[in-house]
């Protein structure tokens, strides 16, 4: 089971059942248990761990069909873990599904499913936590009554999973809208959602929507057509710590015909349009912007693994930074430190270790100036390794990235955990499942968790959510 440089998680006395998930710590591995509501399951090896310590694992299968998680994240408090995503029944097809774990030992608190009025299609992509725990806020993309794709955003009750209010929105083309990322004024007053929307004239435009936190009233809707007048698409979107300010970034074509970043602020009270920033130098778009902790400034990655930083007032452009090294490369996700010194970003790309696989770099947050950079691969598939999450512990001491390796003959998880300050290895936790994808990765508020949500696929159930705690 241990391959070359990885140690096993020996077995211990713990032992844990989560209602009618098991998990099993078998000799050598934590192993995943059964499928959800009796579904058939095929035989599943643990993870590999490569120096890192797992604490649970849990499976998520309702009636076969494909079960993709998509986000995880973790109570203010640290006492649960949200996890949300698609699943599949034969009675309404795709829904949203969003289930909360208790955090310590991976007990199933509750699920609630959000079947859309079109009784077809549903997926969520993202989700976040109110500041005061109580309230849970998820958005995606699902099937209308003769509108198309809408965006649907549901708040649920954190401690029950009750649903407080569901809000939708129908573009102008009465057509195809999509919603990819949620976040949550730092005040709790209000909820932003963003993604991309066909418009009645303009192709697809931006659309980014405030919500009232509680009630889910529509405090304003703003859509944002690039100077192309064509394909633009918002990935993400950030509050600034103050929460006066909103940010939004994706692709956007321009007038030179290829795709650049463009990155919009708002106001968060009014909508009204503060500054609109591109950058035309790289290829695709960008898929990340996050705030510095002081406000000051915005960050932005994406394309040809670049990442810019600017002026959070007025847009101006502060610094450029490229991860070019070998041919390959392209970047996925970014966060900032704590206490502000640097940004993190990782996605794929070539190295100094050599071959291709997860590149994760750190830049000082003031100049641009490459820190340290860190590469992770599977070995002789490692064309295939890509990071698609990064977040940060939080007293900023370590950095943690997820996502996919391809070992041979297929793909695992790999969440690895890196000093922030000097990019060492610290550990990596390997799942290996068939075609596992992790999306996401969440540490808990006190710093000892770190949560790996996303799917893999079994010969009974095709594809299950599986969510993994490791000990940071």
């Amino acid at each position: 089971m241990t391959e070359k440089g990885e140690r096993s998680f020996r077995a211990s006395t713990r032992g844990f059942v989560a209602g009618s998930l098991a998990l099993a710590i078998t000799a050598g591995a934590v192993a995943v248990g059964a499928a959800e509501a009796g579904a058939a399951t095929s035989g599943l090896g643990g993870p590999r761990i490569e120096g890192a310590t797992g604490i649970w694992a849990q499976r998520f299968d309702r009636q076969g069909g494909d079960d993709w998680a998509r986000w995880v994240v973790a109570s203010p408090e640290g006492s649960q873990v949200f996890v949300t995503g698609k699943s599949y029944t034969s009675a309404t097809g795709y829904d949203y599904l969003t289930i909360a774990y208790d955090a310590s030992t991976g007990a199933r608190l509750w699920v609630s499913r959000y079947d859309g009025p079109g009784d077809d299609y549903d997926e969520a992509w993202a989700a976040a936590v109110s500041p005061g725990g109580s309230r849970l806020f998820v958005t995606g993309d699902s099937i209308g009554a003769g509108t198309g794709s809408d965006y649907a955003t549901v708040a649920y009750e954190t401690q029950t999973g009750r649903q407080l209010w569901v809000r939708r929105y129908n573009g102008p083309a009465n057509d195809y809208d999509q919603a990819l990322s949620v976040a949550a004024a730092p005040g709790g007053s209000k909820v932003f959602v963003t993604g991309w929307s066909l418009g009645s004239r303009t192709n697809f435009d931006y659309a980014s929507i405030a919500y009232e936190a509680q009630s889910g009233r529509q405090v304003w809707a703003r859509r944002f057509n690039g100077t192309g007048d064509d394909f633009d698409q918002a990935v993400s979107v950030a509050v600034g710590p103050g929460g006066s300010n909103v940010y939004v970034t994706g692709g956007s074509y321009g007038t030179t015909g290829g795709r650049d970043f463009a990155t919009v602020a708002y106001a968060a009270s009014s909508g009204a349009q503060l500054w609109v920033s591109r950058y035309s130098g790289g290829s695709n778009a960008a898929q990340a912007v996050t705030a510095s902790p002081d406000g000051s400034m915005v960050f932005v990655t994406g394309g040809d693994f670049e990442t810019l930083a600017y002026d959070a007032t007025t847009g101006a452009q502060l610094w450029l930074a490229a991860y070019q090294e070998g041919t390959s490369h392209a970047s996925f996700a970014l966060t900032a430190a704590p206490d502000g010194s640097k940004v993190f970003v990782t996605g794929y790309g070539s190295g100094p270790l050599g071959g291709a696989g997860y590149a994760t770099v750190a830049y000082d947050a003031a100049s641009g100036d490459q820190v340290w950079a860190a590469n992770y691969s599977a070995g002789a598939h490692d064309n295939l390794d890509t990071a698609l999450s990064i977040a940060v512990s939080p007293g900023g001491s370590e950095v943690f990235v997820t996502g996919y390796i391809d070992p041979g003959p297929d793909y695992d998880y790999a969440t690895v955990a890196y000093d922030a300050g000097s990019g060492q290895q610290r550990w990596a936790g390997r799942f290996n499942g068939t075609s596992a994808t992790a999306r996401s990765v969440a540490v808990s508020p006190d710093g000892t968790k770190v949560f790996v949500t996303g799917w893999s696929y079994f010969a009974a159930t095709e594809g299950d959510w599986v969510t993994i705690a490791y000990e940071a």
